[in-house]
Formats: structure tokens, C-alpha cells, sequence
């Protein structure tokens, strides 16, 4: 967004937009800790005015706004506070600006420099109340919040990024220069608690606290923000620090902590869960291609050609669910990408599958969609179902032939569609009056399985079956659940009330 909108009404270089849009990242944690709005301006091209380039709300307060000012264009009036720093190149502080609901707002404008010359403004937008006693958390939080615009204005954040930094939720924790506990947020105080420390934080020096605190010894150093997971005491923490800098000398450190050790445990279960589904669909293969290979030995002493082919049959449909196992043991997570699954799964049947005086292609198109393990299995086999049909019966009488698959997914529908250029269907056949097994498997698993529904056309340029299934848009799915959980809980109240 800056970019689009600094190129369009800016004589700003690509180097100085890079600049704004890690400080416009950086503003993010100022905003939260000032509880207010921060608009970020810039000159119009020719001087003529100034143009919003970006917005940043408060996660920790309501906006004085109620739409986006981004784009927004304000003439260049020289008594403005905005205007000042541009002309000035330094931090001015004014009331003097009427919010679009009528009140007042309290400016603060810090020039961003690039060499010494002015490239931007960003102004801190809040409204002017009845004045009354702060607490000391927001005394603190504002404090802070000066001290890394201060950064700002003399280039210490300008290609820092400090982005994933955030008070809403997380744990605060400033210290000085020589390691001295200067202030503790309650909910940095309540993640110290599960580490074992239960004694007052507030005026402890950082190395005596007997944890890992070497990413906020870092920041007292002068090194760049880095983060770390510590593990101690059977908890998890996220740690991460910042030095304050006044001029060149470090004054300080910012540290923001957080309680992962819900969120760890979940990743290790899902771990867990994931191994044991991958060890799961192994032995299931393994033992496919065991019955495989014992239907092989049998196919081989068959004496009735009919037995051999149904034999024969049945050790490709075992032996492609054997491949999809295998593939899924390969995978990670509950969805999978099926045009890569029905790429490998199709190389393995064009070595099984026609006559090898018949030179048949395979055609694989439309959008990639993601399907849930547990459909993959069925929709396989419906397809190669399909292709083995369209390969036997389709190209009677001819040296060769294709066979095009297509896939579509959407909010609403999923479709997958197996055409031939073949001969066409027989007069009088449907899809119910089929005595082909290949046919049955097909309807079974797309009806009953899977949930959707077949549709046929055929003529003499060759035969399409299309399959219409619910959407495999996780998103859509989701939603779905909720609705459908919603509505359970719904009925279950409803039922509850009535006895």
C-alpha cells in the first residue's frame, strides 16, 4: 500500500519507501504503547500538499477514526504541526487539528530523515479528554512509547524491524542500562510467576533472576532485536528485547514475553497425531501390497481368462489405494494436494493400463485444490476408475487416443470432470443400468462417500463424466462446521427447554 500510493502522488526513491514501510511496521508498538492513532504523511509531488500514505490503529484502544485515512490528501499550511515538521525537520507537539466527529487532537509530528533531509511525517492523532490521573502503566507505556519515537526521529528503527513486538496480550518488561528492573507489566508478571518467581520483579537487576535472559543482556550490548524460546521449569517463553538508544548510548532495554506453553504442548500433539497418521497409512500399504502380491500369484495360476482379468482388475484398484497410502505417509496435515497425488498415481497406471499397440495420453488441468485425507482415498479411485474405463472401451478401433482430467474448486462447489475423444458411449447405457463394476465403484463412493453427484454426456467426439462434490475450500468447510455445530447446540437447547 505505501508503495502503490508513494509512487502514484511521490518523488520519493525506492530506497526511502523501503525505509517508511519498516518504520510504518515499527509504528505498530508505538501506536499500542501511546493508545493512539498514527498517520504517516508525506509531500505530494511538487510540493502542493500532503498525502496519507499509511494508517496505524491501536490494538490496545478504540480509533478515533471510523474509516481509513490512507489516501487522504491535506494541504501544506504552514502553522500546521504537521506541516512544521516537515519544514523544520523536528518533533513538534500541538492541539491544533478538529477530528471529523468534533474533537479535538492532541498532535505529535516526528519527521523521518533520510541524510538529514525530511522524507516523511508521521503524527500521533489523540483525542483531547477531561484530564485526569493516569496510572502508572500507562505513564510507563507512553514513556517508553517517547523513547522509541525518539529512535525514530534520529534513524535507529529504520531498517530494524521490531514488526512481531506487542504489547496487547504479551508480557512488558523495561529495564536500564545496568540491568535494573524499571518496570513489569501483570501479564509479564504473571509468565515470571509460572518460571518459579514469585518475588516482586520491580527494582531486580535482569542476571540475578537465575533464568535465561541472555536475549535482554543482548539488548544492553547494543545487538540487534533477536528472539527466543526458553524453556524452564515446565514452562515455554517467548523473550524478546530491544536496546533503547538516546543518541548513541544505550540506555536501556525492552523486552516483551510471552506464554507459549499451551500453544507448544497443542504443536506437539499435532506432532504426534501427524506420525502416528503417517506410521498408520505405511503398515497399510505394506499390507496392500502384500494381498497384492498374493492376488498376483493366484491371477498367475488362474486358467479362465475371465478370472485373470478380474484378478488383474482388482490388483490395480489395490495396488493405486497402496500408492495413495504411501503418498499420504509422505504428506503432513489433514489436507492434500490432489493434482499432486493424481499426477503420480496417473505415471503408475499408464504401465499397467491399454494396449501396448494403443498409444493413449493423459492430460492433467484446472486449478489445484487441497482435499482432505480422508476424501483422497475415494476420489482416487473414482477417477482412475474413470481413465481405466475411458482407456479399454474408448478408442475401439483406433492406434490412439487422450484423456483429459479437470479439477475446479471454488466457495461453493468442486467439480472433477474425465473426458475422452473416443467413440462415445452404447445406446441405451446410464449410469444405473451399467453392469461394469468399474461403473458401481464409481457411483458408490461418489454418492455415498464423498456426497456428490455424476452427470454424463456422450456423443461421437467421446464421453464426459463429470462429479459434482460439496467444496473442499477449507475455509468454506470451516465456516460450514460451525454452522452446522451451531445449529446442533441450537436443537439440543431448544430440546433441553421443552422437558
Amino acid at each position: 500500500m505505501i508503495q502503490e500510493i508513494c509512487q502514484k502522488h511521490t518523488d520519493l526513491s525506492s530506497k526511502e519507501i523501503d525505509i517508511l514501510n519498516t518504520v510504518s511496521k515499527n509504528l505498530q508498538l508505538v501506536a499500542d504503547l501511546y493508545y493512539s492513532d498514527i498517520l504517516l504523511y508525506c509531500r505530494i509531488r511538487g510540493g502542493s500538499g500532503l498525502v496519507v500514505v499509511d494508517e496505524i490503529r491501536p490494538r490496545t484502544a478504540e480509533s478515533v477514526y471510523s474509516c481509513s485515512q490512507v489516501g487522504r490528501t491535506v494541504e501544506m499550511d504552514p502553522e500546521g504541526a504537521i506541516p512544521q515538521a516537515f519544514l523544520q525537520g523536528k518533533r513538534i507537539r500541538s492541539r491544533s487539528e478538529s477530528l471529523p466527529d468534533g474533537y479535538m487532537a492532541d498532535i505529535e509530528a516526528t519527521p523521518i530523515k533520510r541524510e538529514h533531509e525530511v522524507i516523511a511525517v508521521y503524527a500521533r492523532m489523540g483525542k483531547v479528554v477531561h484530564p485526569q490521573r493516569p496510572g502508572r502503566k500507562p505513564l510507563t507505556y507512553s514513556d517508553i512509547a517517547e523513547k522509541l519515537s525518539q529512535m525514530i526521529y534520529q534513524g535507529k528503527l529504520h531498517e530494524i524491524d521490531i514488526s512481531s513486538f506487542r504489547t496487547h496480550g504479551d508480557g512488558l518488561i523495561e529495564v536500564d542500562q545496568t540491568g535494573r528492573i524499571t518496570f513489569v507489566s501483570p501479564n509479564a508478571v504473571s509468565t515470571y510467576r509460572k518460571l518459579g518467581l514469585q518475588d516482586n520483579l520491580l527494582g531486580m537487576k535482569i542476571d540475578e533472576l537465575g533464568l535465561d535472559e541472555s536475549v535482554i543482556m543482548e539488548a544492553l550490548r547494543g545487538m540487534l532485536p533477536r528472539e527466543k524460546e526458553v524453556s524452564e521449569r515446565g514452562a515455554v517463553v517467548q523473550k524478546k528485547a530491544i536496546p533503547l538508544f538516546q543518541d548513541d548510548k544505550v540506555i536501556g532495554a525492552l523486552a516483551i514475553v510471552r506464554d507459549i506453553t499451551d500453544l507448544r504442548q497443542k504443536d506437539r500433539v499435532i506432532k504426534i497425531k501427524e506420525i502416528t497418521l503417517q506410521e498408520i497409512h505405511h503398515r497399510i500399504k505394506n499390507n496392500l501390497q502384500a494381498v497384492s502380491s498374493l492376488l498376483r500369484m493366484q491371477a498367475r495360476r488362474a486358467r479362465n481368462e475371465e478370472a485373470k482379468e478380474v484378478l488383474s482388475k482388482a490388483i490395480n484398484r489395490i495396488s493405486i489405494i497402496a500408492t495413495v497410502h504411501d503418498l499420504l505417509a509422505k504428506g503432513k496435515g489433514e489436507y492434500v494436494d490432489f493434482s499432486h497425488i493424481l499426477k503420480q498415481v496417473l505415471e503408475m497406471m499408464k504401465a499397467s493400463l491399454g494396449d501396448e499397440n494403443k498409444e493413449v495420453s493423459f492430460e492433467l488441468r484446472g486449478r489445484g485444490f487441497s482435499i482432505p485425507a480422508d476424501d483422497m482415498i475415494s476420489l482416487t479411485l473414482v477417477i482412475t476408475e474413470l481413465v481405466q474405463n475411458a482407456t479399454e472401451h474408448a478408442f475401439i478401433g483406433r492406434q490412439e487416443g487422450k484423456v483429459l482430467i479437470d479439477f475446479h474448486d471454488d466457495s461453493q462447489m468442486a467439480w472433477v470432470e474425465v473426458r475422452d475423444d473416443g467413440v462415445g458411449l452404447p445406446p441405451g447405457f446410464g449410469l444405473h443400468s451399467g453392469e461394469s463394476l468399474g461403473f458401481q465403484i464409481v457411483r458408490t463412493l461418489v454418492e455415498e462417500e464423498l456426497g456428490g453427484y455424476i452427470r454424463i454426456r456422450s456423443d461421437r467426439r467421446g464421453t464426459s463424466v463429470k462429479i459434482y462434490l460439496p467444496t473442499f475450500n477449507e475455509s468454506h468447510r470451516e465456516k460450514k462446521d460451525k454452522e452446522e455445530k451451531k445449529e446442533i447446540n441450537e436443537k439440543a437447547q431448544s430440546s433441553s427447554s421443552g422437558r
